[in-house]
């Protein structure tokens, strides 16, 4: 067994429908010698399956008997023959008195079974029916949703205890974060119902899934849901759909979760694969047992996650998956529901102007010294509701392509000009002479802003353009997503100057991580931000890295009469695999 985790698995119901007792038997002794399980939820109803209760008894004790533990599932999926539903994946229509009898009737069916159920990620409406479309008056679609769903919650948990009074429910919010308020869940209210929640973290193929999710996205998911229920978040939930032809991607997302923190993973869908007839011909349960072990010793000596806060409202909506992106560029995100004046930087995306608030408190924040970075989209939300007294920036409905970059940070007194591979387009927006532009990008005879600075009070705000394209900020040149790295990290003590497709983890105990989704091996730039540093320590092979440069100060920039103070900045160079992570300590002069 592991130390810092725990592996649990989550058979369909259609899978327990047809599998007699010695094929489950089989798949527990397969599990067991390559990934040993802790706990099984196993699933009364998805769909047209439903199991009946003396076959799930009897699974149920085939487990026990194996030492695993054993818990209730539920999919909430149903349509009832004469009275069909025109909704996507048969999710429940919860304003349907038929509908709703019979999920809380599964619901006390299950509960008389365990003493804990999981909702898989279809607890959720976008039923538009006619019942719908009355109920919801003149409220919006997330109004009506979050309120019903709210209800259903409360129902749930008053069916079980109907049956169970101590039976706890666990909910899984799913990895389609933006889009929560939309169909009703509501992680900020409904912690309130049930007793935990559980964070699905698939990344599946990130270009061909149709939900295109960056393998960023199993870290952040877990850390902004940990964010709003502290405490109870069970864990991860990880799937092989889309990983069959990249086994890499499939351990990614064990890895990224737990380097999040989780203490629990369902390794989910691979007991019945769409690909593999059975599990014991999946190959997936061998590789992922055997990094596993690594990355438990890895979590013997790291810290708490830490990382650059992002302000995303539940309520908000808009650039939903962009730090997923931005998060393949070495820069580290703690997403976060609350707006954290106490954080060093903060980035804002268009979900920030959902609330009504923000302008008040980004005046604050960066007005006392905090260093505000948000993105076009942000600023032209807030066009007409004040923004202008911090930035006079103006957001055009222009777009510019260029391959030539300007980096060019304002301390650093330091030119750089690089190419990308390809062109990358930007929307254009414009500033005046108050604002450093600290990346830039070059025309056949014109210049265009990607990374401004205005000072504002004791602070400053930034405007980080963004492509259309996400995907595009992979073509940036190393010495542009180098300097977007250093300005967003400043609060932290690393930082990391890379291409594009390698992430950053840091930790509050000074140990980070890096892992790289290149498609070769490649070397990385290291920058600690610790004037007592001496080196750095592979947390695994014992290897100590010397500094190879030793930045004291920044220069002063043309003939201003201010040079800001700055830590001592130590450059370290590393190399790493394609498909692997590294951690590593910082070694403090004491220790060395």
């Amino acid at each position: 067994m592991y130390r810092n985790f725990h592996i649990a698995t989550y058979p369909h119901a259609e899978y327990l429908y047809y599998a007699d007792l010695d094929t489950v038997e089989e798949a527990i002794r397969y599990f067991q010698k390559r990934l040993p399980l802790t706990k099984v939820y196993l699933e009364t109803h998805r769909g047209m399956y439903d199991i009946e209760e003396s076959k799930m008894r009897a699974v149920k004790e085939l487990f026990h008997r194996y030492g695993i533990e054993t818990g209730g599932a539920i999919a909430p999926t149903l349509s009832i023959p004469g009275h069909e539903k025109n909704t996507l994946y048969d999710v429940i229509c919860y304003r349907d008195p038929v509908y709703r009898k019979a999920f809380l009737d599964i619901v006390r069916y299950t509960a008389s079974l365990f003493d804990e159920i999981i909702l898989d990620d279809f607890f959720f409406t976008s039923c538009k029916c006619p019942l719908c479309i009355d109920a919801r008056g003149d409220r919006t679609w997330a109004e009506y949703r979050t309120d019903l769903m709210l209800q259903v919650s409360r129902d749930m948990k008053a069916a079980a205890a109907d049956v169970n009074p101590g039976c706890r429910l666990i909910i899984k919010y799913p990895n389609w974060y933006e889009s929560y308020r939309q169909c009703g869940y509501a992680p900020d209210l409904q912690k309130d119902v049930f007793d935990f929640v559980y964070t699905g973290t698939e990344a599946r193929n990130p270009k061909y899934d149709p939900q295109h999710v960056q393998r960023y996205l199993s870290y952040s998911s877990f850390r902004r849901i940990t964010g709003i229920v502290p405490g109870r978040n069970l864990g991860a939930w990880i799937d092989e759909g889309g990983s069959n032809n990249h086994i890499n991607t499939w351990v990614e997302q064990a890895a990224l979760s737990l380097f999040a923190g989780a203490k629990e993973l369902i390794a989910c869908r691979d007991w019945m694969s769409f690909r593999y007839p059975t599990l014991t011909e999946c190959p997936l349960q061998p590789v992922l047992g055997q990094q596993l072990k690594r990355i438990d010793s890895l979590l013997d000596k790291t810290g708490t996650p830490i990382g650059v806060s992002v302000y995303e409202p539940l309520e908000g909506s808009g650039e939903g998956q962009l730090i997923n992106y931005l998060g393949m560029l070495g820069i580290p995100f703690e997403p976060s529901a609350v707006f954290r004046e106490d954080a060093p930087v903060i980035f804002l995306t268009a979900s920030a102007a959902a609330d009504p608030q923000i302008l008040t408190k980004l005046k604050s924040y960066v007005r006392n010294g905090g260093h505000a970075v948000a993105t076009p989209a942000f600023v032209e939300a807030m066009s007409d509701r004040g923004i202008d007294e911090i930035t006079n920036a103006q957001i055009t409905n222009r777009r510019a392509s260029a391959e030539l970059f300007i980096a060019d940070g304002y301390h650093r007194n330091q030119c750089i000009y690089c190419e990308s591979r390809e062109p990358v387009t930007f929307p254009v927006y414009t500033c005046s002479g108050g604002a450093w532009q600290a990346v830039s990008m070059v025309t056949e005879e014109a210049g265009f802003s990607i990374l401004t600075e205005e000072f504002y009070g004791d602070g400053s705000f930034l405007i980080l353009n963004i492509p259309d394209d996400y995907s595009q900020l992979y073509r940036l040149p190393e010495a542009v997503v180098a300097e977007i790295a250093a300005v967003l990290t400043r609060g932290l003590f690393v930082s990391l100057s890379a291409a594009p497709k390698y992430s950053l983890f840091v930790y509050d105990n000074q140990t980070f991580g890096l892992l790289s989704y290149r498609p070769h091996a490649g070397e990385v730039d290291i920058s600690i931000r610790l004037e007592d540093a001496s080196g750095i320590r592979d947390l695994e092979t014992g290897e100590v890295f010397a500094p190879l440069t030793v930045d004291m100060h920044p220069e002063k920039r043309f003939d201003s009469a201010k040079i800001p103070e700055a830590l001592t900045e130590q450059h370290y160079k590393v190399s790493i695999e394609n498909g692997e992570f590294r951690f590593f300590e910082v070694l403090r002069k004491e220790h060395a």
